[in-house]
């Protein structure tokens, strides 16, 4: 039985140096129903944001009201190990990463807020990713090319339901979550 972990993060911009600003994770079952879920505003300890004008205008996060919530990447350590630690105590099989673009969020996740051997305690190397799964599709001629492979693209194809606005690590978290839901109903033997 699989148990997966699904995430996304908002950040200041996309090279590494830049900050953290939240997190969303979410344990889902075998079919991919949220059973717990974490949703982390997060800043550097300094108070120090490195962040881009671009980014904050696609992400929406206004840094004045953020700093005034978020915890620093250290206290969020602790709050992230004990989500992993409970969502994964009784389990035999690490928890596997759903994401679109999920290697940048893992990379983000653990640059700022566990350890590279902590998280790897509990989650699996190996992942689902709906941007690569919707390129190969796409490779594949199951979608036309007018699916960018955007998670808004894939959104609209699907007709799926808004859970909200994008860019918001939450809202693309649960888009996402419905991408792969469709996906795999592609693809499944009937």
């Amino acid at each position: 039985m699989n148990t997966y972990i699904a995430l996304d993060t908002e950040t200041g911009g996309v090279t590494p140096e830049t900050s953290l600003l939240t997190a969303y994770l979410a344990i889902l079952d075998e079919n991919l129903l949220v059973v717990d879920d974490l949703n982390l505003r997060v800043k550097p300890e300094d108070g120090n944001y490195v962040v881009t004008a671009q980014a904050l205008a696609i992400n929406k996060i206004d840094l004045i009201e953020h700093d005034k919530v978020a915890m620093t990447y250290k206290a969020a350590k602790g709050v992230l190990y004990d989500f992993l630690y409970r969502n994964c105590m009784d389990k035999h099989e690490k928890l596997i990463p759903v994401g679109h673009g999920t290697a940048f969020d893992v990379k983000r996740v653990v640059t700022h807020l566990i350890s590279q051997g902590s998280w790897e305690t509990f989650v699996s190397y190996r992942t689902l990713d709906t941007s690569i799964a919707a390129q190969f599709l796409r490779a594949a001629g199951r979608f036309p090319d007018s699916v960018s492979g955007s998670l808004g693209s894939l959104v609209g194809h699907f007709k799926l339901p808004s859970q909200g606005e994008l860019h918001d690590a939450r809202v693309d978290t649960l888009q996402t979550v419905s991408v792969l839901r469709e996906l795999l109903n592609l693809i499944k033997v009937k």
